[in-house]
């Protein structure tokens, strides 16, 4: 896909592209790991949730992202979606060939298969990438034996992007969700949502010290590492882009990246890409 990149100092970047809010999760502890890189972050806010919609409709909107982003000089791209990273990688390492993709639904599984000790998980994770087998997928692959449990949470998301992460109405979503899987021998549960640590708490007290509650966070940083070979010039940079500015997202984003963010840039993604498509598409004028 045609790209014109922009220049700039305090690159090459590393792209973290998410649906919302819940991707600043991973934003926070790469920056805490890699504090001399620079990062760019993308929250489709206005279209958020993605685990509820379509895979075409997910990987159009990950087609869009990834076209922004990679108009920067880029290190990397990290999709810190689950719902992307189950149905659209494909699509996305085509049309960016040359730039590493990292996706979090690999590291989930390691972090659950290296956590388990009875081979007995449950996948917590939107309707899409529950719907997409991903996980089992992935942790089969890894180890054939272990019994692979999924659970779509679509309340999860809303409740995050509100800031609503603990009290009566989030006690409740929560264990209707896991109460039909809390008599089984379940060991290790994956947090199968960026937005999913949000609510890491309330999951942990609903099924007990003695259950592990893993994500994608920390093999996904170590795997980063080595794709970071470029020395930044100049000091690190943080730029951060929505497509729908709100109070909200500069709550929870302020709680994540200890108080330290500016205002976000708001962008007009879809018509952005589609007024790049025109042009690239349109015939050259004939000069008379």
């Amino acid at each position: 896909m045609e790209r014109k990149t922009l220049t700039t100092a305090a690159g090459p970047y590393i792209a973290v592209f998410d649906s919302g809010v819940g991707g600043l999760t991973v934003l926070a502890e790469l920056r805490k790991q890699y504090p001399n890189n620079s990062f760019l972050y993308l929250g489709d806010t206005a279209r958020v949730p993605y685990g509820t919609k379509s895979p075409v409709m997910v990987t159009r909107y990950a087609l869009e992202a990834a076209w922004f982003l990679s108009r920067y000089p880029l290190e990397c791209f990290v999709i810190a979606c689950n719902t992307v990273s189950a149905v659209a990688l494909p699509a996305l390492r085509a049309a960016h060939p040359d730039i590493p993709i990292l996706e979090v639904v690999t590291p989930g599984a390691l972090s659950a298969v290296e956590a388990t000790q009875n081979k007995q998980i449950l996948v917590l994770g939107t309707e899409g990438t529950i719907a997409s087998g991903a996980y089992q997928k992935a942790i089969h692959a890894l180890d054939p034996e272990i019994e692979v449990y999924g659970v779509a949470c679509p309340l999860f998301v809303p409740l995050a992007e509100e800031g609503i992460v603990s009290g009566p109405i989030v006690k409740m979503t929560v264990q209707m969700y896991l109460e039909p899987f809390l008599k089984k021998e379940i060991d290790t549960i994956v947090l199968g949502c960026t937005h999913y640590p949000l609510l890491r708490n309330a999951i942990q007290e609903a099924v007990g010290e003695n259950v592990k509650v893993v994500d994608s966070v920390a093999p996904l940083t170590k795997r980063l590492r080595s794709h970071l070979i470029h020395t930044i010039e100049g000091r690190p940079r943080l730029r951060i882009f929505v497509t729908d500015h709100s109070d909200r997202f500069m709550r929870i984003g302020r709680r994540f990246l200890d108080g330290n963010l500016d205002e976000p840039t708001q962008i007009d993604l879809e018509e952005m890409f589609y007024e790049n498509q025109r042009l690239i598409n349109e015939p050259p004028s004939l000069s008379v």
